[in-house]
């Protein structure tokens, strides 16, 4: 009967086992597809970073003057590089701050007039073509002298453009040179109600890229998604975001399965010692 007895409690303790093996299961499959996505976004940062360290989508002049510079090719100068690269937007804004930069968001921020000559004469001298460059020392800001509250009562309206960047301070000027006069808001309805108010005399974008110029003319259309400067630096902002709660929610399933793990030790344990206590008590009733 003791036997009998054992017998139950060890199938009785083999259900937990059985429990713990499901959730292990269920578990593991979690962490591989978890792990493949942390993988994937992983391999997109990389490819993005190495997209940023080869200057794709620059123009050949100013992938020219920045290689030359980063090889040690123009000894004296100071070349902080394209504008897109020192300055950080919310991804709200990426579009119309890439919008409102046009051409400009690949100018590159130098430390000063000699700096910018010595870029352009390194241009000519290897016939790579031509590039723009900003000084600190000789950059002016653009100020935004009219009423900015007639702006504000409208609904939609974001905020001067240059507010909305995060830049260190040294590149403000620049910043404020090229978009302290150009409004940001929410549609091209709102646009055109803000461009009447301020008489056609201001720059208004929108959040999706559309624009009326100072003087009153529209520009707008489609825009490629994901294909801008500032996008590809948001993305991959974005995506290294996106890893560590991955990689997060990584350690808490390993550490969870450690768990299981331990508690199946528990149960296996015991069952164990059920055995062998069963075992005694067979031999026992054998000999008697």
């Amino acid at each position: 009967e003791k036997s009998d007895e054992y017998e139950q409690q060890t199938n009785a303790a083999k259900q937990p086992l059985s429990d713990i093996a499901a959730k292990k299961k269920t578990l593991g499959e979690k962490q591989n597809a978890v792990y493949l996505d942390y993988t994937a976004k992983k391999n997109r940062i990389d490819a993005l970073s190495r997209m940023e360290e080869l200057f794709e989508g620059y123009s050949r002049s100013v992938r020219f003057i920045m290689s030359d510079y980063e090889k040690g090719k123009m000894p004296g100068a100071v070349l902080y590089g394209p504008l897109s690269k020192l300055i950080s937007v919310d991804p709200r804004y990426a579009t119309a701050i890439e919008t409102a930069l046009g051409a400009a968001i690949q100018n590159i921020a130098v430390e000063d007039e000699a700096s910018a000559k010595a870029a352009i004469n390194h241009l000519k001298k290897n016939n790579a073509g031509r590039a723009t460059f900003y000084p600190i020392t000789t950059m002016r800001a653009s100020e935004f002298n009219d009423n900015l509250d007639r702006a504000k009562a409208q609904r939609g309206f974001v905020g001067l453009a240059d507010q909305l960047i995060t830049c260190d301070p040294k590149f403000r000027v620049v910043i404020r040179s090229l978009l302290g006069r150009v409004l940001i808001c929410d549609n091209i309805d709102t646009a055109a109600a803000l461009a009447k108010i301020y008489n056609y005399r201001y720059r208004i974008v929108t959040l999706d890229g559309q624009q009326i110029n100072a003087g009153g003319s529209f520009t707008g259309g489609s825009v490629k998604q994901d294909s801008g400067m500032l996008t590809r630096n948001s993305e991959i902002e974005r995506l290294k975001s996106d890893c560590r709660t991955l990689g997060e929610e990584i350690e808490a399933i390993k550490s969870e399965l450690s768990s299981l793990d331990r508690e199946a030790k528990v149960h296996s344990d015991r069952m164990e010692t059920l055995r062998v206590n069963a075992a005694m008590i067979t031999t026992l009733s054998q000999a008697e």
